[in-house]
């Protein structure tokens, strides 16, 4: 089979998609309990080396990051494709001042995810 890893990395984003969703649901699991940061993800390997597990885990976590990076969210490349895309319909560039906003509201909205996760990582080692 030439192309296992490209089948698993898709595999690996469907799941992770998968999970995304079940967020969203109301019988899905809590966001508290899903998200976590640092810690959490340094607790998903295992507590001997293993050099496959490492290197999928490590890709795992690669493709994850992947597909994170093109939501649209500004400060991720899939923001400035939003930002390339309406100068494509509109002819002109969003106003700079509007993109520093909008830019703003991403960093905060990225730094803010990135203290909850690990705070949740904080939170779940003094109470769990």
């Amino acid at each position: 089979m030439p192309f296992q890893g490209t089948s698993k990395a898709f595999t690996t984003l469907g799941n992770y998609f998968k999970s995304i969703k079940m967020l969203f649901e109301p019988k899905g699991p809590k966001l508290k309990d899903s998200v976590g940061g640092f810690a959490s993800m340094a607790k998903m390997f295992p507590d001997t080396f293993d050099w496959q597990s490492f290197w999928i885990l490590t890709a795992t976590i690669s493709v994850i990051l992947a597909f994170m990076n093109i939501l649209p969210i500004p400060m991720l490349d899939g923001g400035y494709v939003v930002f390339l895309i309406y100068e494509m319909i509109v002819g002109k560039p969003l106003p700079e001042k509007v993109q520093n906003v909008l830019q703003s509201i991403g960093m905060i909205f990225i730094l803010g995810l990135l203290v909850f996760a690990n705070g949740m990582d904080v939170i779940r080692g003094f109470f769990h």
